[in-house]
């Protein structure tokens, strides 16, 4: 075993159920991982799973209720015009029971399953609308058409399996709108443009979509946060590319600056590929904005990924983030800088390198020199996680906060935003208003804040 990894604890708890992404360290207490690294009110990932997981899939007790409140509410859908209006409804419509019950003191959140069972209720609700029981059957209709076009490929089956099923009962109705046909087919164009922030780990990727015969052509934005495991930070459809772009820069705030969008490489598009998208992972502070776009964010990267691909070039494979990771040149350049503000005196070696193995290690490409608050807390916390007992351990406690004062200097920080990172190094705390695409409205004893979305 090598000097720098004696002090770590087993890496296994930093990878997903899927093997990709890392994830949360393991906890040394029942609900706080990181001892003080926990903002008030946040729930650790390993209570939140243990909470939002330990349920039987297909009996959760919140389907039928949250389901309910869909189909009240959907009749907002008979007030579209076009395809991209209902799809876009039925993403929000959704998206409002997600956070429900992300925020609620709920279990079996099993996202996949309630879409399901959601389909099922509508098509019956259409069924018994028309079977002549005084039942509204043109809204859940819609409906069905929403959720297939925002369902990644087994739920669009899903629903496009339920609608089959009432399909020759609505012939013989009235007919719906020619357009509404086209919902479960949006596809994009091939045409991609790009947007990061120069100093927080957030990028913007923006492609443009319409519906067969060029209808209502939109650009989907994916804003991706990079500060732990790659998420959607939030995301939806706008008229172009300027106008996505500029939602994002609004999103991201004032560090985003007024760079405009670039055509990507293939390997700038790894942020999509490496987008956590399962339950496993909530946290219970995700933000109406990120669970709006829970069908459709994943639904979208396999609809750009075929594009692509016909183009000659799909999105890039997965690569590790945690294998063959080079750290040779983080630990000499934060020595050389170190002994330059320190009378030629270095960092200890073993601390030095044990901070650039877990800085670096999980790190998506493009996003080595940013250390916002958020990541740097995130990191504080993995660095707590550590044999407390070792002396690479105490080495690297004390060597953290130069480290982030190293890498903001590198990445051109504003010395305002250098200076909180660097006090959360020290003390593992920062402020909700450092991530702003959390929401911990509604949790206990968390401090009060703006919504990110809603």
């Amino acid at each position: 075993m090598s000097p720098v990894s004696r002090p770590r604890k087993s890496k296994k708890a930093k990878r997903s159920k899927g093997g990709g992404a890392g994830g949360a360290a393991v906890s040394r207490g029942a609900d706080q991982p990181f001892g003080g690294a926990l903002l008030p009110g946040q729930r650790s990932a390993l209570a939140a799973l243990a909470q939002g997981l330990g349920h039987d899939r297909e009996k959760a007790d919140w389907y039928a209720e949250s389901s309910a409140r869909v189909l009240d509410e959907a009749g907002v859908l008979l007030g579209a015009d076009g395809p991209r209006e209902v799809e876009d409804a039925t993403a929000v419509l959704l998206g409002a029971r997600l956070h429900e019950r992300v925020h609620g003191d709920v279990g079996g959140l099993w996202f996949s399953a309630w879409f399901e069972q959601l389909a099922q209720a509508a098509a019956e609700q259409v069924r018994a609308g028309l079977e002549g029981d005084g039942g509204a059957w043109e809204a859940p209709w819609r409906l069905l058409h929403g959720m297939a076009s925002i369902g990644t490929p087994d739920l669009c089956a899903v629903a496009l399996r339920m609608m089959n099923g009432v399909r020759k009962q609505v012939r013989g109705a009235v007919r719906p709108p020619d357009w509404l046909r086209l919902l479960p087919k949006p596809t994009a164009t091939g045409e991609v443009r790009l947007l990061r922030d120069p100093c927080l780990p957030r990028i913007g990727v923006m492609a443009e979509f319409a519906y067969p015969g060029g209808v209502d052509r939109h650009v989907y934005l994916w804003d991706v946060d990079a500060c732990e495991i790659p998420c959607l930070a939030g995301g939806g459809t706008h008229e172009d590319f300027a106008q996505a772009a500029a939602a994002w820069r609004s999103a991201v705030g004032d560090t985003a600056g007024q760079r405009a969008p670039h055509v990507p490489d293939q390997a700038d598009l790894q942020c999509l590929v490496q987008l956590d998208l399962g339950e496993e992972m909530l946290r219970g502070t995700e933000n109406r904005g990120r669970l709006d776009e829970w069908y459709r964010v994943g639904r979208r990267r396999y609809d750009l990924d075929r594009a692509l691909r016909k183009r000659g070039q799909g999105l890039p494979p997965r690569q590790s983030l945690y294998t063959g990771v080079e750290t040779q040149w983080a630990e000499e350049a934060f020595g050389e800088w170190y002994a330059e503000r320190n009378g030629g005196r270095r960092p200890e070696p073993e601390g030095a390198a044990a901070l650039a193995e877990e800085w670096l290690e999980g790190a998506l490409p493009g996003t080595e020199l940013q250390p916002s608050p958020h990541r740097v807390q995130h990191q504080y916390a993995l660095i707590h996680d550590w044999r407390p007992d070792h002396p690479v351990t105490a080495s690297a406690h004390a060597l953290f906060p130069d480290w982030v004062r190293f890498l903001a200097e590198r990445g051109g920080y504003p010395e305002a935003l250098a200076e909180r990172a660097a006090t959360t190094a020290t003390t593992g705390e920062r402020t909700p208003a450092d991530c702003p695409i959390e929401d911990f409205s509604g949790l206990e004893g968390a401090p009060d804040r703006p919504r990110s979305a809603e």
